[in-house]
């Protein structure tokens, strides 16, 4: 009984000893690198280059584990009051408006096969799909899928949560050429979690499932902060789950 109580001291000292350091980088990069380093470029990810790149540079200074990277659900996890929560140190290098074929003509380019380089070796937890539907650009989704776990073979991906669709087909008609009614915007979201969970198998984190609704095809209440991003509160219970089953 003594020595699994003196275990059990030992590793919730050494939990805390890890989350602390995580905490540390985070209000380094997140109050005094980050504002120093412009986003330069034309280019969506292109302009974020340079803060990849020191965002990472500087993890790797503090134990560097886990990869958030993706689209704008993604890019969402990139404040402080939701980083320092993590176990393990985390870096976020998500681009809101990015699609998979965004990403795979990225790490072709010679600042992005430097990044690639950084990561592909870490826990890279992907979250990107959501607008292919968003944006009309379903065709390259299945393939652009298969091509991102091919580079990023050990990787995760979460599947797109459960979205308001009638309200997000009322949005859809304020932009020409980007209305679909609300049966389709349901069927294409299936569509694009089925292509995930297809691709990445028991390395899926299926959010559909997690924030699905018992009483309607939407996602629960306060699970989304609007028609189609996570809420805060959200990504920490994210957060919460990855850390708790170890990924």
């Amino acid at each position: 009984m003594a020595y699994a109580r003196n275990v059990g001291i030992i590793k919730t000292a050494r939990i805390k000893i890890i989350m602390k350091k995580n905490k540390v980088f985070q209000w380094i990069w997140n109050f005094i690198f980050k504002p120093l380093i412009p986003a330069i470029g034309s280019d969506k990810i292109q302009k974020q280059y340079w803060r990849m790149l020191w965002q990472i540079r500087i993890a790797k200074l503090f134990g560097l584990k886990r990869v958030f990277i993706g689209d704008s659900n993604s890019a969402g996890f990139a404040k402080y009051s939701i980083m320092k929560q993590s176990k393990k140190t985390t870096v976020c290098l998500g681009v809101g408006g990015t699609l998979t074929t965004d990403w795979i003509r990225f790490f072709k380019t010679r600042n992005g096969f430097r990044i690639y380089l950084m990561i592909h070796q870490l826990e890279v937890i992907w979250n990107i799909a959501g607008n292919h539907m968003l944006l009309n650009e379903m065709p390259s989704a299945r393939m652009g899928l298969k091509i991102l776990h091919q580079s990023f073979s050990a990787s995760y991906n979460c599947t797109i949560t459960p979205l308001n669709d009638a309200i997000l087909s009322e949005f859809s008609k304020l932009v020409p050429g980007l209305y679909k009614p609300a049966e389709q915007y349901h069927r294409e979201n299936l569509e694009l979690n089925n292509y995930i969970r297809d691709e990445w198998k028991d390395c899926t984190i299926d959010l559909y499932e997690w924030f699905l609704s018992n009483n309607s095809n939407g996602a629960y209440f306060l699970a989304l902060r609007d028609v189609v991003h996570l809420s805060d509160m959200a990504m920490e219970y994210i957060l919460f789950v990855l850390d708790e089953i170890g990924l």
